[in-house]
């Protein structure tokens, strides 16, 4: 059998890779397209086109989040008086931890901005259905930058929208004198997520959009920050359909008690103790002194603050207290042997049969810890790598993401998707193990050349190129009917809790099973 997967100690590894200092701009072409001006309510744009789709970068949604505006609800942009060029990307947000090559370090707070992907101006005849795209990266790192949207655009016949939002410390922190001060708190970069959506329903029509057809998709942690906005009342009518790829988490989120306790150690790390000045004294910290203050920096504390996000993520799913609409939801197979590497790349050794039980105990606690290794016995594994990641794939990403499906199900259209292929291109390091299907490899089936922001481009062979024309096809016949089907594409069945049918994306060919061929175990995960 071709899949592997995994489980590591996993997040606490994650920041201990060094990514590069500098990045590689993805779209160095663009401005020797044609030029294209579109106006939109701040002021004018000019975006480049080539191949019959025009790019439009860097596009302020918000004004910058600094100073006094740090830890703030996202302003409207300042409006800008002569043709704004839009033929380079923003800056990413603050982020210093970067999972290898995933990301790539950044001290910028002035990064609210977005990409749009649109047909070119001689062809927005009709205003086409609109994809939201929120990039992944634990809520930490990431940016809008890392993501060629131009095949969506020309083969699904679609407008695209990429945005950064404010990461760790500085999109997800509540602390008592912030949130005393009678504006939304906590989950800012929530917060940014709907002014960039808000942007879009004012602006996209100029772009040959339709704001009435709005697809929200997300991958990891975009994933879940689009659940964030399908429970969150501010969201509402602010798109219409969304796709999941890995994007659910079992993690729950944090009490305001909680979040409050942790943000009072910031304070306190920062020397911020006059409880008058608090706030001000935080906001006026570099952003090295925040780095400087411990590992803040490296956290995203998604806080249940009541108002944006108004209770615990699964529970108003499960209760159908949510924006209900068509969803596709999908992992890959082998998703956590990515994550496995992290500390044999740090370490330069894979993980040891001696470290096995305790690659689980950061995550799950030492007695689930003791559990889990009695239901995944190392002896039925080839590596103590590959165990962990067979269980890391079903206790972190599939059965947390049944439960999620469950609740859907029940309220709307649904088709469920397993992204196969064992021989995905990678653009991370060799281990020792393979990475198969592992996590964030489907991206480069929907934004060609996805590489994260410093890892090695590779291109697909010719059978796995077939595979990403009907992935985009799926998820752009989504976006335009709420159906992934059509002319020339296997039939993708709706999931239902009695048939489970899913959608297998493989090469040499796409199928429908209900068994993927590994026991995820979900009894036993969602009795843990």
């Amino acid at each position: 059998m071709k899949k592997t997967i995994l489980l590591a100690a996993a997040a606490v590894g994650l920041g201990l890779i060094a990514g590069p200092a500098l990045a590689e701009n993805l779209f160095a072409d663009v401005p020797s397209g044609e030029p294209d001006i579109v106006a939109t309510a701040d002021g004018k744009l000019r975006g480049y086109a080539a191949d019959g789709v025009a790019t439009f970068l860097g596009i302020p949604y918000a004004a910058p989040p600094v100073g006094e505006l740090r830890w703030q609800p996202p302003s409207p942009p300042q409006p800008w008086q002569e043709t704004r060029d839009a033929g380079e990307p923003g800056a990413s947000c603050v982020q210093t931890q970067t999972y290898g090559v995933f990301a790539a370090r950044s001290l910028e707070e002035d990064c609210l901005t977005l990409n749009v992907f649109a047909p070119a101006a001689d062809s927005r005849d009709t205003a086409r259905p609109v994809m939201v795209w929120i990039h992944g990266g634990g809520l930490v790192n990431g940016r809008a930058s890392d993501f060629d949207a131009r095949k969506l655009v020309r083969d699904g016949d679609v407008v695209v929208v990429a945005m950064n939002y404010r990461l760790n410390v500085f999109g997800y922190f509540s602390h008592p004198a912030l949130d005393a001060e009678g504006h939304d708190f906590g989950n800012y970069g929530t917060m940014d997520q709907q002014a960039a959506l808000r942007w879009v329903k004012e602006n996209i029509a100029e772009f040959g959009g339709d704001p009435g057809n709005v697809t929200l998709f997300g991958e990891s942690a975009g994933g879940l920050a689009a659940l964030f906005n399908v429970v969150s009342p501010a969201a509402e009518g602010l798109f219409h359909k969304m796709i999941l790829e890995s994007g659910v988490s079992a993690a729950p989120q944090t009490p305001l008690d909680a979040a409050q306790k942790s943000g009072l150690a910031l304070s306190e790390a920062l020397g911020c103790t006059d409880p008058d000045a608090v706030a001000s004294c935080m906001r006026g910290k570099s952003v090295e002194e925040l780095e400087a203050a411990g590992r803040f920096t490296g956290r995203a504390v998604r806080v249940v603050d009541g108002t944006v996000l108004p209770g615990q993520m699964q529970e108003l799913l499960a209760s159908g207290d949510y924006h209900q609409m068509p969803m596709i939801i999908g992992n890959n197979h082998d998703e956590w042997t990515w994550f496995i590497s992290f500390g044999e790349l740090a370490s330069g050794k894979p993980l040891a049969a001696e470290d096995y039980e305790k690659s689980f105990a950061g995550r799950f606690g030492p007695e689930a810890a003791a559990r889990i290794v009695q239901e995944y016995p190392l002896a039925d594994f080839p590596s103590p790598s590959v165990a962990a990641s067979v269980a890391g794939t079903a206790g972190n990403f599939v059965c947390p993401s049944l439960k999620v499906m469950n609740s859907a199900a029940a309220h709307g259209p649904l088709f469920v998707y397993e992204f196969m292929d064992d021989e995905a291109p990678y653009y991370f390091e060799d281990v020792s193990y393979p990475y198969g299907a592992a996590h964030t490899l489907e991206l480069q089936y929907i934004f060609p050349m996805f590489h994260g922001t410093a890892g090695t481009p590779k291109p697909l062979s010719d059978a796995q190129e077939r595979l990403s024309d009907a992935m985009v096809a799926y998820w752009t016949n989504f976006a335009r009917t709420g159906n992934p089907n059509g002319e020339g594409l296997p039939q993708w069945p709706q999931w239902t809790p009695e048939a489970e049918q899913i959608q297998l994306l493989d090469v040499p060919e796409i199928t429908t099973a209900s068994d993927t061929g590994v026991d995820r175990k979900c009894a036993f995960w969602n009795a843990l």
